[in-house]
């Protein structure tokens, strides 16, 4: 709360979020920790999963093609990337 323009506090809050079951919470922490920092590999890569799960495969596809492009290329990202594709 001291400083809410920080994009990696809110992938953070997103990810406890999305441990916790509390999906909805998570993808409004990770809505803005992209709309602080569009180039947010890992949020990009969290939101996308989230995306793919409830079978938003557009959104997810942008998601995830943002954190791929931005690096994030560990096989579990690149695999839902490749799932929002088919």
């Amino acid at each position: 709360s001291a400083n809410p323009q920080i994009s990696l506090l809110h992938s953070n809050l997103g990810f406890v979020h999305q441990t916790l079951g509390e999906d909805a919470e998570a993808i409004g922490h990770y809505r803005k920790a992209l709309q602080i920092d569009p180039v947010n590999a890992i949020a990009a890569a969290n939101i996308g999963y989230l995306y793919l799960e409830k079978k938003d495969y557009r959104k997810a596809q942008v998601a995830l093609e943002i954190a791929v492009d931005k690096g994030q290329r560990d096989w579990k990202t690149l695999s839902n990337y490749g799932l929002s594709l088919m």
